[in-house]
Protein backbone atom coordinates (compact mmCIF):
# COMPACT_ATOMS: atom_id res chain seq x y z
CA UNK A 1 0.00 0.00 0.00
CA UNK A 2 1.24 3.64 -0.84
CA UNK A 3 0.62 6.87 0.81
CA UNK A 4 -0.56 10.35 -0.87
CA UNK A 5 0.67 12.77 0.75
CA UNK A 6 -0.20 16.72 -0.65
CA UNK A 7 0.68 19.80 1.26
CA UNK A 8 0.01 22.47 0.38
CA UNK A 9 0.11 26.94 1.48
CA UNK A 10 0.42 29.93 -0.80
CA UNK A 11 3.23 30.57 0.13
CA UNK A 12 5.38 27.10 -0.23
CA UNK A 13 8.11 27.55 -2.83
CA UNK A 14 10.50 24.08 -2.17
CA UNK A 15 10.37 20.91 -0.32
CA UNK A 16 12.69 17.92 0.92
CA UNK A 17 11.58 14.19 1.52
CA UNK A 18 13.10 12.50 4.09
CA UNK A 19 12.27 8.76 4.86
CA UNK A 20 14.00 7.35 7.67
CA UNK A 21 16.21 10.00 8.26
CA UNK A 22 17.45 9.36 3.75
CA UNK A 23 16.58 12.42 1.29
CA UNK A 24 14.95 10.68 -1.17
CA UNK A 25 13.71 14.30 -3.40
CA UNK A 26 13.80 17.32 -3.17
CA UNK A 27 12.37 20.14 -6.02
CA UNK A 28 10.57 23.55 -6.37
CA UNK A 29 6.70 24.21 -6.37
CA UNK A 30 4.23 26.64 -6.64
CA UNK A 31 1.77 26.13 -3.59
CA UNK A 32 1.30 22.93 -3.49
CA UNK A 33 3.22 19.24 -3.66
CA UNK A 34 2.48 15.49 -3.68
CA UNK A 35 4.63 12.81 -2.11
CA UNK A 36 4.01 9.49 -2.48
CA UNK A 37 5.42 6.89 0.45
CA UNK A 38 5.32 3.20 1.03
CA UNK A 39 3.14 1.88 3.93
CA UNK A 40 5.87 1.15 6.50
CA UNK A 41 6.68 1.90 10.27
CA UNK A 42 9.36 4.97 9.65
CA UNK A 43 9.30 8.19 10.24
CA UNK A 44 8.35 10.28 7.25
CA UNK A 45 10.06 14.09 7.20
CA UNK A 46 9.05 16.85 4.85
CA UNK A 47 10.82 19.97 4.96
CA UNK A 48 9.45 22.68 3.45
CA UNK A 49 10.23 26.24 2.29
CA UNK A 50 9.68 29.12 3.45
CA UNK A 51 10.54 28.60 7.21
CA UNK A 52 7.34 29.65 9.46
CA UNK A 53 4.34 28.91 7.45
CA UNK A 54 2.00 26.07 8.49
CA UNK A 55 0.90 24.08 5.73
CA UNK A 56 -2.25 22.02 5.27
CA UNK A 57 -1.80 18.14 4.74
CA UNK A 58 -4.02 15.98 3.06
CA UNK A 59 -3.23 12.15 3.03
CA UNK A 60 -4.68 9.75 0.38
CA UNK A 61 -7.09 12.92 -0.37
CA UNK A 62 -7.94 13.18 3.39
CA UNK A 63 -7.66 16.59 5.13
CA UNK A 64 -5.87 15.66 8.21
CA UNK A 65 -5.51 17.84 11.38
CA UNK A 66 -1.62 17.55 12.10
CA UNK A 67 -3.01 16.99 16.10
CA UNK A 68 -5.22 14.03 15.65
CA UNK A 69 -2.81 12.69 13.45
CA UNK A 70 -0.19 12.59 15.02
CA UNK A 71 2.07 14.83 12.87
CA UNK A 72 5.04 16.45 14.55
CA UNK A 73 4.75 19.78 12.92
CA UNK A 74 7.57 22.57 12.87
CA UNK A 75 8.37 25.43 11.48
CA UNK A 76 10.79 24.08 8.76
CA UNK A 77 9.25 20.58 8.29
CA UNK A 78 6.92 17.97 9.80
CA UNK A 79 7.23 14.55 10.80
CA UNK A 80 4.63 11.38 10.00
CA UNK A 81 4.33 7.76 10.46
CA UNK A 82 2.24 6.18 7.75
CA UNK A 83 1.75 2.39 8.79
CA UNK A 84 -1.22 0.59 8.02
CA UNK A 85 -2.71 1.84 11.23
CA UNK A 86 -2.73 5.14 10.08
CA UNK A 87 -6.01 5.75 9.74
CA UNK A 88 -7.26 3.50 12.62
CA UNK A 89 -5.09 5.85 15.13
CA UNK A 90 -7.04 8.72 13.42
CA UNK A 91 -10.14 8.17 14.02
CA UNK A 92 -9.07 6.85 17.52
CA UNK A 93 -8.35 10.19 18.54
CA UNK A 94 -11.10 11.92 16.71
CA UNK A 95 -13.84 10.14 19.16
CA UNK A 96 -11.78 10.68 22.19
CA UNK A 97 -11.18 14.15 21.80
CA UNK A 98 -15.37 14.42 20.74
CA UNK A 99 -16.14 12.43 23.62
CA UNK A 100 -13.79 14.22 26.59
CA UNK A 101 -15.41 17.84 24.59
CA UNK A 102 -18.87 16.96 25.55
CA UNK A 103 -20.44 16.28 29.06
CA UNK A 104 -23.81 15.29 28.07
CA UNK A 105 -26.63 12.24 29.47
CA UNK A 106 -28.87 12.99 26.30
CA UNK A 107 -28.52 9.67 23.97
CA UNK A 108 -29.48 11.62 20.93
CA UNK A 109 -27.20 14.54 21.52
CA UNK A 110 -24.25 12.11 22.36
CA UNK A 111 -25.02 10.27 19.04
CA UNK A 112 -25.58 13.28 16.84
CA UNK A 113 -22.55 15.06 18.02
CA UNK A 114 -19.93 12.07 18.44
CA UNK A 115 -21.93 9.63 15.68
CA UNK A 116 -20.88 6.40 18.07
CA UNK A 117 -23.92 6.23 19.57
CA UNK A 118 -26.23 3.07 20.19
CA UNK A 119 -29.21 5.50 19.20
CA UNK A 120 -29.70 4.13 15.65
CA UNK A 121 -28.29 0.83 16.66
CA UNK A 122 -31.17 -0.98 15.01
CA UNK A 123 -31.44 0.86 11.89
CA UNK A 124 -27.91 -0.16 11.41
CA UNK A 125 -28.10 -3.84 12.62
CA UNK A 126 -31.14 -3.52 9.78
CA UNK A 127 -28.98 -2.03 6.83
CA UNK A 128 -26.53 -4.87 8.04
CA UNK A 129 -28.62 -7.96 7.82
CA UNK A 130 -29.99 -6.84 3.91
CA UNK A 131 -26.66 -5.97 2.81
CA UNK A 132 -25.09 -9.45 4.64
CA UNK A 133 -22.60 -7.36 6.78
CA UNK A 134 -21.58 -8.74 9.65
Amino acid sequence: MKYRVEVFHKDLVGYKKFVAGKLLSEGSCNGCMTLSFDCQPVTNSVWFEPWGIVPQIRVNNFLVDPGLAGIDLFDHKFDIVLDKDFFTRYRQQDLHYRQQSIDVDDAYIYDSVIGVGNLHKHLVDNIKEVMQIE
